[in-house]
């Protein structure tokens, strides 16, 4: 009630009733319930290296959106979104100040024509068939959405950091929606990017360490808690030697990021603690993509 108390022109006030708003809209838009509807069973993931960019290009946004209209898929998953975050007016980078991670910054210049450019996106088909969620940092890095296809059955809760709190990971780096199964259990679709380990740099190294801990911790939770989990996006490791055109190059090139001996071991631990397979894996045997121009591969020749 707080907020209905504050003068008209306050700042706070005026953002806090703008998200309430827009969530409203987004509710209003999808007539499905968190218990009726088929749950999720197909996803769609993209590591978008910017939305915004993206969208400027026709072509490429174009190929994105035909794939969305073969596919029909339930969930979409995008990474490196890299929008801002909604900050007070005259917000700077590190200045400390409070954001909305989960709405992009639209009193802004140059925010606010990167926002409608995606807005506009999205308002078309086939993307306007989904609900977006944000998960954004305080600057053009990292980020990450979930899109769920309207019609489906309705998330519990969002979830945006690795504790299942509703703080959102610093850097937009992960969105998870909750869903609750016919028998009452709960599905957990979990979007995430990971840091990439990087060279040589310690820091870099010291970061992904911590990621990989608190992602083992997460899948931990999840497991004692009887949550089944369906995980999604860029994780930033090839996990086996199949998962990389050229295992003898990567493999003597000690350093080559995703594809280092101990991040291979800390992600399998996480594989075996939180009892997940690699449906990709599941699905196509080591020997079916086996050219560097099959479409299983990144520009680096790696599956993450």
């Amino acid at each position: 009630m707080l907020k209905f108390l504050k003068r008209a022109g306050d700042g706070e006030a005026r953002e806090e009733e703008q998200k309430r708003r827009r969530e409203e809209e987004v509710e209003e838009s999808d007539t499905s319930s968190a218990s009726s509807g088929r749950l999720p069973r197909s996803f769609l993931s993209w590591n978008a290296n910017s939305l915004v960019n993206r969208c400027k290009e026709e072509e490429n946004m174009r190929g994105f959106c035909d794939l969305v209209l073969k596919l029909e898929p339930d969930v979409i998953a995008l990474q490196e979104v890299r929008m801002v975050a909604s900050a007070p007016p005259g917000s700077k980078r590190g200045d400390g100040r409070k954001r909305d991670r989960g709405s992009p910054r639209d009193n802004e210049k140059e925010c606010k024509e990167e926002l409608e450019l995606v807005a506009s996106a999205l308002r078309k088909e086939p993307l306007s068939n989904y609900v977006v969620r944000w998960s954004l940092a305080d600057w053009r890095y990292a980020g990450t959405a979930l899109m769920i296809r309207k019609g489906i059955r309705k998330p519990v809760s969002f979830h945006y950091n690795l504790d299942l709190g509703q703080e959102h990971d610093e850097n937009g780096r992960v969105c998870m929606a909750k869903f609750v199964k016919d028998d009452g259990k709960e599905l957990l679709v979990v979007n995430t990017y990971a840091p990439n380990n990087g060279w040589k740099e310690e820091s870099n190294f010291a970061k992904r360490r911590e990621w990989d801990t608190r992602l083992l911790s997460f899948v931990r939770t999840c497991r004692e808690r009887g949550m089944e989990v369906a995980w999604v996006g860029d994780m930033n490791v090839a996990h086996k030697d199949c998962d990389v055109t050229h295992p003898d190059f990567f493999r003597g090139d000690a350093g080559q990021p995703g594809f280092t001996a101990n991040e291979q071991e800390r992600f399998s631990q996480v594989l075996e603690e939180g009892s997940l397979v690699d449906a990709f894996r599941l699905l196509h045997s080591p020997e079916e993509f086996t050219s560097s121009d099959d479409p299983a591969w990144t520009w680096r020749g790696q599956r993450t």
